[in-house]
């Protein structure tokens, strides 16, 4: 099971959600490393917030109960095919913990926090939340589907 576990399945939990996210570019560096970068949809462009996206470098743990997704978002360097007004969604710490229960059950943790200098209206906080919980509902429904 743990082998399954690694970067493409990061990719393909993106890949899965073509409504919030416009492109998916991964970048192995190895098999413990990568860096991951998402435009994400314009979603709130009505209320005058800017485009996001997410330029992230990522570290992957193999744990004693499964496999352990640890990243950040690269202030340093914004990729070349992201536009020049849309902004970098500040993420400080971006935790996928995938804990292994049995050979056909994998629980799925998952925790972001935003650098404090992004201030997150109430509203839209419960919107990234109920974004977040399809992302890992598609990937659920995708991975229940695929016949053995």
């Amino acid at each position: 099971m743990v082998p399954l576990i690694n970067f493409e399945l990061i990719k393909l939990i993106y890949e899965l959600n073509p409504d919030i996210y416009e492109k998916v570019i991964l970048n192995k560096t190895n098999e413990e490393q990568a860096k991951i970068t998402l435009l994400i949809k314009h979603f709130f462009n009505d209320l005058g917030f800017p485009q996001k996206y997410s330029h992230m470098g990522f570290e992957k743990t193999i744990t004693e109960k499964g496999v352990n997704f640890l990243g950040s978002s690269i202030f340093s360097e914004k990729p070349d095919f992201i536009p020049s007004e849309v902004e970098l969604l500040p993420i400080e710490i971006l935790n996928i913990d995938c804990i292994v229960i049995s050979e056909h059950k994998v629980d799925l943790n998952c925790v972001i926090v935003f650098h404090n200098v992004l201030v997150i209206p109430s509203f839209i906080e419960k919107v990234i939340g109920i974004i977040i919980n399809k992302i890992f509902s598609r990937i659920k429904k995708f991975i229940e589907n695929i016949k053995v």
